[in-house]
C-alpha cells in the first residue's frame, strides 16, 4: 500500500514544472571577457556555441515547463550558436525562359553571363535547396523569486537548487538543502532564497497578496513607463498608416518607413525584456536608510496589471495600478509622512508624456495581513470659496 501511495506521489512530482534556483552573482569571473562574453566559444554537437554571464541578482530558471505559460516570467539571452540552416527553396525560372536561354547558347548569342545564368539555375533544379549558416540566439525562460516561491506554495512549481558544478560555472554558490532532499523546501526558500536575492518578506507578501487575487505584477523600475510609453506610440503608427491612402510613389515610402518601423519595435521590445530582467529588488518604503544617506528609500515596489489572457510580456501595456509596500505600524519611527506618499504619487504620475495611474499602498500587519489602500493626490477646498 505504501509503495502505491509513493508510485503515485513520484508520478504527481513529475507533472509539475521544474526549476532550479541560481543565487546571487556578485561579480564576473576574471577569465571572461569583457561584456559578460566568454571568450572561447565551445563546441556543442559540432557547432560553436557562445556563452554570455551576466550579473544578477538571483533568479529561478525554468528546466521544464511542462507545456504550462509564465505570465511572469522574461527571457533572457545566455549565448548564440552558428548551426546549419537549409535556405527556403529558390522559385525556379519559368519553362519559357529555359527554353529561350537554351536556344540563345545554341546559336551562340548568348553571352558568359547567361551561360552562367543557365547552369546556376539548373544546379538550383538539381540541388533544389542551399545550405548555409545562421545565427541563432540561445534564450532562457526566468522568473523572480518572489513569483517561484509564489508558484511553490501553491503546489505548482517544484525548485531544485544549483549544482555545485554549475555553481562554480556561473559564480554563485549552492543552496544547502537537506542530504535527502533533491528540491528545495518551502523553508529553505523562505530562509535562504528571499534574503540572498535581498526580497523584503514584506514585499513577498504583498506580492502574494495580489497575486492570489489574479493581478499580473512586474517589477519596478524608473525608466518603465517611458518605454511603454515609447512602445504604444510605435504600436499606433502602423495602423494610422493603413487607414491612410497612398499614392504609388507615396507606397515605396510607406513600404520603408514601416520596416523601420518594425526595426524600431523589434528595438522596444528587447530593450523592454531587458528592463525587466535587470529591474531592482522590490523596496519597503520606511525610513530604512542607504548607508550614510539620511534620506528614506522611497519607490514602488511593483507595476500591477489586471487579470487578463492575452498579456504579453514584451510589450504588456500601461500598468492598471503602481504598488507601494509599507509596515501596517505607523509611529515616528518607520511611518510614512506626507511628504513620502507625495513622492509615491508623484512616481503614478509620471511625466509630461507618461500616462499616470493610480497608486495602490498595501501595508502588511505584523502577523502577516495584507491591508491595501488607495492614495490620490486631492486638494482641500477653501472655506472662503463662494462667499462674495
Amino acid at each position: 500500500m505504501s509503495e502505491s501511495r509513493s508510485g503515485g506521489a513520484d508520478k504527481f512530482t513529475s507533472a509539475i514544472p521544474r526549476g532550479v534556483y541560481v543565487p546571487p552573482k556578485a561579480s564576473p569571473s576574471t577569465d571572461r571577457g569583457t561584456n559578460g562574453v566568454d571568450p572561447s566559444p565551445t563546441q556543442v554537437d559540432g557547432v560553436g556555441v557562445m556563452q554570455t554571464f551576466d550579473l544578477h541578482g538571483g533568479y529561478v530558471r525554468i528546466v521544464d515547463s511542462r507545456g504550462k505559460k509564465f505570465h511572469c516570467a522574461f527571457s533572457r539571452p545566455v549565448g548564440s550558436a552558428l548551426e546549419p540552416a537549409v535556405a527556403g527553396r529558390k522559385r525556379p525560372r519559368p519553362q519559357s525562359a529555359l527554353d529561350a536561354s537554351a536556344n540563345s547558347l545554341a546559336s551562340g548569342e548568348a553571352d558568359g553571363g547567361a551561360r552562367d545564368g543557365l547552369e546556376d539555375t539548373q544546379s538550383e533544379k538539381a540541388n533544389g535547396a542551399e545550405s548555409a549558416l545562421r545565427k541563432v540566439t540561445i534564450t532562457e525562460e526566468r522568473l523572480h523569486p518572489e513569483e517561484a516561491l509564489f508558484l511553490h506554495i501553491r503546489g505548482l512549481l517544484r525548485i531544485e537548487p544549483i549544482s555545485q558544478k554549475e555553481g562554480a560555472e556561473n559564480g554563485s554558490s549552492a543552496p544547502t538543502t537537506a542530504a535527502d532532499s533533491s528540491s528545495m523546501s518551502t523553508q529553505d526558500l523562505f530562509c535562504q532564497m528571499l534574503p540572498q536575492c535581498k526580497v523584503p518578506l514584506a514585499a513577498y507578501l504583498a506580492y502574494a497578496h495580489l497575486r492570489a487575487q489574479g493581478y499580473i505584477l512586474m517589477r519596478y523600475s524608473e525608466k518603465r513607463m517611458g518605454l511603454l510609453s515609447r512602445l504604444g506610440e510605435a504600436d499606433s503608427e502602423p495602423s494610422a498608416q493603413k487607414n491612410t491612402i497612398h499614392t504609388e510613389a507615396e507606397e515605396t515610402n510607406t513600404t520603408k518607413s514601416s520596416g523601420n518601423a518594425r526595426f524600431k519595435d523589434r528595438q522596444l521590445r528587447s530593450e523592454m525584456s531587458e528592463d525587466v530582467a535587470t529591474a531592482p529588488p522590490p523596496c519597503v518604503v520606511n525610513l530604512q536608510t542607504d548607508g550614510d544617506d539620511a534620506t528614506p528609500k522611497i519607490r514602488l515596489a511593483y507595476y500591477a496589471y489586471n487579470p487578463n489572457a492575452r498579456f504579453k510580456r514584451t510589450n504588456p501595456g500601461v500598468p492598471d495600478f503602481g504598488v507601494a509596500v509599507m509596515p501596517y505600524r505607523s509611529d515616528e519611527e518607520n511611518g510614512p509622512t506626507f511628504d513620502d506618499l507625495g513622492a509615491l504619487v508623484a512616481m503614478c504620475e509620471g511625466g509630461e508624456n507618461a500616462t499616470s495611474i493610480p497608486l495602490r499602498v498595501v501595508t502588511i500587519a505584523d502577523g502577516g495581513a495584507a491591508i491595501a489602500f488607495g492614495v490620490a493626490r486631492g486638494e482641500v477646498p477653501s472655506i472662503n470659496q463662494g462667499k462674495g
